[in-house]
């Protein structure tokens, strides 16, 4: 009987799921919205372009301007490469972050279909929300389970045109604790390919480094996407 009530409830989980997407699925399907985008992701999209990438890193007082190129059409593990840093070369330590920042393999986290939302439907703007999927986290990303997502659509233009990523609690990234993170990602829409790619994230960052709370802001702009 026990075992009967549980494959029950696993089937109505299942269906709710099933039904909050579902609606969402509608909801765009009225506006003329491609859904592909809920099930792919704008930064694995880029992957496949070469492109360049102006990072801005902000600490307290101090800014540091970072110029790198991605190319598609170089072996794994050579298609990264630092430019320059404050419009020269890059230096040694500045090269060994860069390489330690880009040979992270982290899966890319997948939506939980249980947690869709359509929370606005008016003004010529849709938004939507979402939580990632717990088991599809690892260690290096598992805080995102509590940074929900939110995208915002022109029902105007069907166009997907931004999504922000909110913490709601404190969490710890590797051994660096973390009070909040804000995460905002506008978003070009390639024609040809009828793929979203990355035009500008914003990440803010409230830090606990040696008893001391910092912020950082980091802002990568992505331009010259061509497909190799």
């Amino acid at each position: 009987m026990k075992h009967l009530l549980f494959i029950g409830i696993c089937l109505l989980v299942q269906q709710v799921a099933f039904a909050q997407k579902a609606t969402v699925l509608e909801v765009l399907k009225k506006y003329h919205v491609d859904t592909a985008f809920l099930d792919s992701n704008a930064q694995q999209n880029a992957t496949r372009y070469s492109f360049d990438v102006k990072t801005t890193l902000v600490t307290d007082d101090k800014k540091k301007v970072s110029i790198s190129k991605y190319d598609a059409s170089q072996p794994e593990g050579q298609r990264w490469k630092l430019i320059s840093v404050d419009g020269g070369m890059p230096g040694k330590t500045d090269l060994n972050t860069f390489r330690k920042q880009h040979s992270l393999n982290i899966p890319t986290p997948q939506a939980d279909d249980n947690t869709y939302k359509i929370v606005k439907d008016e003004g010529g703007q849709l938004v939507i929300t979402y939580s990632y999927d717990p088991n599809s986290l690892v260690d290096d990303n598992k805080f995102l389970a509590d940074c929900p997502v939110t995208l915002y659509i022109n029902t105007e233009t069907s166009r997907l045109e931004r999504s922000e990523m909110i913490s709601t609690k404190p969490f710890k990234i590797k051994l660096i604790k973390a009070d909040y993170m804000n995460t905002n990602f506008t978003y070009s829409y390639q024609e040809q390919f009828k793929e979203y790619l990355p035009l500008k994230e914003e990440v803010t960052l409230n830090l606990k480094l040696l008893g001391r709370l910092i912020e950082t802001t980091t802002i990568n702009e992505y331009s010259s996407y061509t497909r190799p």
